[in-house]
């Protein structure tokens, strides 16, 4: 994978073949063109400036800063014992304790996700392997993937890669808990980035290449399009309340945001306001939120308001 720190950053803007947009010196030419055209853009855009803008409603209670790491912050995971890794500069993955002290180094590569026996997957190219909750060192999962960028695994113990490919060859590759192939669970996909399990058996998968969450069935049977979003999402999470949370870089340039979302895919609401580039987001066990944010490389902490009726 196009590894923060390791082989550069994602890109932060939107990429040339999503949704098109009109270039500033497009829209001077049109309005030199069109004397009366000008005339009534320029008053429409003091007329929006002198509205006040009324901030949409944020769903998470911010908690301060987890830690603020060394740089190159990116991925983040929690463990079921409370610990979180966070890949940080050098390719480094360290762990801190529940309350963001720190445990030390981890291991190298970066976190893709826990199993339900404990043991946490790593992605180090060109292995993904296999540690103990303490970074202990077991063996090789598997080798020979196609740039692995997240992991998820579902009810049956069934293990999905996201495997980001290089020249639109992506797919979800599908494993046993023990790392034997099982063949691809979503094949031809363009470049996804996370992939998520639901509490409900679903899959869902973001592709940077359609700028879309799609939804799947267990069986990797497809059940359409969750949702279009712009940017780039580097992570994906689920509430224990089973609200969704997307988290990604903002499209040519903007802010990026975290976004909550009910389960059949309808918008609640942004979960904060401020954040730069939030590229990591992982639920804590205690159902905290943890957010990385690579402009300053802080992890933030929030908390979600519960759902309200009527909302958004």
């Amino acid at each position: 994978m196009p590894a923060l720190g390791l082989r550069g950053m994602p890109p932060r803007g939107k990429p040339a073949d999503l949704v098109p947009y009109v270039r500033p010196e497009a829209i001077h030419t049109a309005m030199s063109r069109v004397p009366s055209l000008r005339l009534v853009l320029v008053a429409a855009v003091a007329l929006i400036a002198a509205v006040p803008r009324v901030p949409a409603q944020t769903l998470g209670v911010p908690l301060g800063a987890f830690v603020e790491t060394g740089g190159g912050a990116g991925f983040i995971l929690a463990l079921s014992n409370g610990n979180v890794l966070v890949f940080e500069g050098g390719g480094r993955i360290n762990a801190y304790d529940s309350e963001g002290a720190s445990l030390g180094f981890f291991s190298f590569g970066v976190p893709l996700t826990q199993l339900s026996d404990g043991r946490v997957l790593v992605y180090l190219d060109p292995n993904v392997n296999v540690h103990q909750p303490d970074g202990t060192y077991i063996g090789r999962f598997i080798a020979g993937l196609n740039e692995p960028w997240d992991a998820t695994q579902l009810a049956d113990g069934r293990v999905l890669i996201a495997e980001y490919g290089t020249t639109g060859d992506g797919r979800i590759s599908s494993f046993d808990p023990d790392g034997t192939p099982r063949g691809a669970f979503a094949p031809d996909m363009i470049r996804p980035t996370a992939v998520l399990a639901l509490q409900d058996g679903r899959v869902l998968v973001w592709e940077n290449g359609r700028a879309q969450v799609s939804a799947f069935a267990t069986d990797g049977t497809p059940l359409g399009v969750f949702r279009r979003l712009s940017g780039f999402v580097g992570a994906l999470a689920q509430l224990p309340d089973g609200r969704i949370l997307t988290a990604g870089l903002g499209a040519q340039g903007l802010p990026g945001e975290v976004l909550v979302f009910d389960p059949d895919g309808t918008y609640l609401g942004p979960l904060t306001e401020g954040l730069g580039s939030p590229f990591g987001i992982t639920v804590h066990p205690d159902g905290r939120v943890l957010v990385v944010d690579m402009d300053d490389d802080t992890v933030y902490v929030y908390e979600l308001r519960p759902p309200v009726a009527g909302e958004p």
